[in-house]
């Protein structure tokens, strides 16, 4: 019987399904799955029986030579698998990118060669198996997953698994049949399956801190700067509102997205409406910059106008723009001006300002707001529209974030995050990373 390999340095898993193990700091440092509050000491009940044995080993090594470790080694990070699916995604371990290194890792040369049917199992087989094969389920009653595939058609092949016959039923069939793509890739699998999302992701660091390859100091928690999506909006109005809607509507990924310095040196904004956002995708561009940037353009006359000018194929992969998106409440929203009487109007793509996107229905706590029409651009022929007056929905926004108080519709303000983080999925998929490391068909 095969055993699971035994953690040297340090591990990743989910419950008790046993991802990955780290021989080294050099490869992979897994702090950009977890955020600075999942640092967590445990104790030795705690730790999976290969981190244990684990334990034992370096207690008796470091013994030999008078050293007393005194559990150190126990620290790791710790979040549910549901709080952590955007962050792969982000990161650029999504299903595309599974499924692309799973055909990658299951290549089977010889059919390819000589024009063979291939017979390979395919990922949409493997993806279903853990859907419907929970980590917990199967370590409490091992269930012959070859078996299930092989009855599924025939012939089937899943010849990247070493030692077939020897592989006892269950996690152990589980790992062997996932380990053709990367362990974060395996993660993302592995979410598919509902009952895994209340499953915790653990990555036990501790080891290397003990064996002096790396400090504590290496291990800050979060995503590193090249992974993080740098913001731009045409005014300070719109960082402040989308900044904190991220941090009280999206806290599992607010740490992804970082936005430009408030002021100059004046005190002004460092940007001056809708045209100034092309320029600055344009020149990272140029630049070279390779830094993870998203214009975001408010859904009215001039954000379409600015951003129709934009070429995705100029700006190149580091770079995507990006509209407020257009709502099905704003196609009859009760707009003034420049009439005396109230129209219902379509606003979108002409009228509806990032405050749009509040609750403005909270008229006992920030009076009455409205949109209002107001400058008129010729060369389209249609009117502007904005907010009236624009302070009170940002200010009760912001103290709702901060302290609830009141129910708060933020079904649309929620809509402009779920477009925000799509776009940032988007990049991801096309810049991706660099870190695979391959290994005699196998990832490493």
């Amino acid at each position: 019987m095969r055993t699971l390999p035994q953690p040297t340095k340090m591990t990743l898993r989910l419950g008790g399904m046993l991802i990955e193990t780290i021989p080294s700091t050099k490869d992979d440092i897994h702090a950009a799955l977890f955020q600075k509050g999942d640092a967590r000491d445990f104790s030795d009940d705690e730790l999976h029986a290969d981190e244990l044995a684990a334990r034992e080993r370096l207690e008796r090594e470091n013994a030999a030579f008078g050293y007393n470790l005194e559990g150190t080694y126990v620290q790791a990070a710790r979040r549910t698998l549901r709080a952590m699916v955007d962050r792969l995604d982000l990161l650029d371990f999504g299903l595309e990118r599974a499924e692309e290194r799973f055909r990658i890792g299951t290549c089977d040369l010889d059919s390819i060669l000589n024009d063979k049917a291939d017979v390979t199992v395919t990922f949409a087989e493997v993806v279903d198996l853990c859907r419907r094969h929970p980590v917990a389920d199967l370590l409490v009653q091992p269930v012959d997953l070859f078996a299930e595939l092989l009855a599924l058609r025939s012939p089937i092949q899943f010849a990247w698994v070493e030692n077939q016959d020897e592989l006892p039923p269950g996690i152990e069939q589980l790992g062997a049949l996932l380990d053709a793509v990367p362990p974060l890739c395996r993660l993302r699998i592995l979410a598919e399956c509902p009952k895994n999302l209340d499953q915790e992701v653990i990555w036990h660091y501790g080891p290397a801190i003990t064996d002096m390859e790396m400090s504590e100091e290496q291990v800050r928690l979060g995503p590193s700067r090249l992974n993080t999506y740098l913001v731009i909006t045409e005014g300070k109005t719109d960082v402040a509102i989308i900044e904190a809607a991220l941090r009280k509507l999206r806290p599992d990924l607010a740490d992804f997205f970082r936005f430009v310095s408030k002021t100059t040196r004046d005190s002004g904004w460092l940007f001056e409406g809708a045209g100034e956002i092309p320029k600055i995708l344009y020149g990272l561009s140029e630049l070279g910059a390779g830094l993870r940037v998203i214009g975001i353009f408010d859904n009215d006359v001039q954000g379409w106008t600015s951003f129709k000018t934009i070429d995705p194929r100029a700006i190149g992969p580091y770079c995507r723009a990006m509209v407020l998106p257009s709502l099905p409440e704003f196609e009859r929203f009760e707009t003034y001006g420049p009439g005396p009487e109230p129209l219902t109007l379509s606003i979108n793509q002409v009228g509806a300002p990032i405050e749009a996107y509040l609750d403005l229905t909270r008229k006992d706590i920030v009076g009455r707001c409205v949109l209002r029409w107001q400058r008129w651009h010729s060369d389209h022929g249609k009117y502007a529209g904005a907010v009236e007056p624009k302070e009170p929905p940002q200010t009760d926004f912001l103290k709702w974030c901060a302290i609830e108080h009141g129910r708060y519709n933020t079904s649309k303000i929620e809509a402009v995050l779920d477009a925000l983080v799509g776009e940032a999925k988007a990049m991801a998929i096309r810049v991706g990373h660099r870190n695979f490391h391959w290994s005699i068909g196998k990832f490493e």
